[in-house]
């Protein structure tokens, strides 16, 4: 009696959609899964600085092989003084075997191809200027390996505070609260034969 009610428990106090529970349950994906829409304000404290956020895009469902897949959007908006974004350092927490293969960030026309270290990708001496009173948006995309089996998982983070490195103003500032940051997970769907 006490198990069962333990598990019954657990599924009705699951935190997020019943629909992300049972797809997890079910082994189900494409358009059954709702998209989801998180929102991490990582400079919600220096309000006078401006914003830094990062907004989850897209379902938690992948697929094995999947290249050009967008995860997420990083959405930089400037106050009074410049802000210059210097290094950034995405882990992948997943299978030994790997995960993501390839990860990059594209603002307007503008591509670049983060450095495999290991399991984390690195964009390090990126330097990109935000103006004082202006924004910018980059697009966070990756490609995932083709060897992966249905009911593996990733979580793709922010780990640390020196993998997020910003200039405010001509100063440095490095980003001190959320760690790791969490920025999606990531299951690779089947289907039922």
């Amino acid at each position: 009696m006490f198990v069962m009610t333990m598990v019954a428990v657990s599924a009705f106090t699951y935190v997020g959609t019943n629909e992300h529970y049972l797809s997890s349950v079910f082994n189900i994906h494409d358009d059954f899964v709702s998209e989801s829409n998180d929102v991490f304000d990582l400079l919600s404290e220096h309000p006078e600085i401006g914003d830094f956020k990062i907004m989850t895009i897209g379902g938690n469902f992948i697929t094995a092989g999947q290249n050009n897949l967008k995860v997420a959007e990083i959405l930089i908006d400037s106050n009074q003084s410049a802000i210059a974004l210097k290094n950034l350092v995405f882990k992948i927490d997943g299978p030994s075997t790997g995960f993501v293969k390839n990860m990059s960030l594209v603002n307007k026309n503008m591509k670049i191809d983060g450095v495999k270290v290991g399991e984390s990708f690195e964009f390090k001496q990126m330097d990109y200027l935000v103006n004082p009173s202006s924004n910018a948006v980059f697009e966070v995309y990756i490609d995932v390996e083709e060897n992966l089996l249905p009911g593996m998982r990733a979580k793709i983070t922010i780990d640390k505070p020196s993998d997020l490195f910003v200039l405010a103003g001509g100063q440095p500032y490095s980003i001190y609260a959320y760690y790791p940051v969490n920025i999606k997970d990531l299951t690779i769907g089947g289907k039922r034969r």
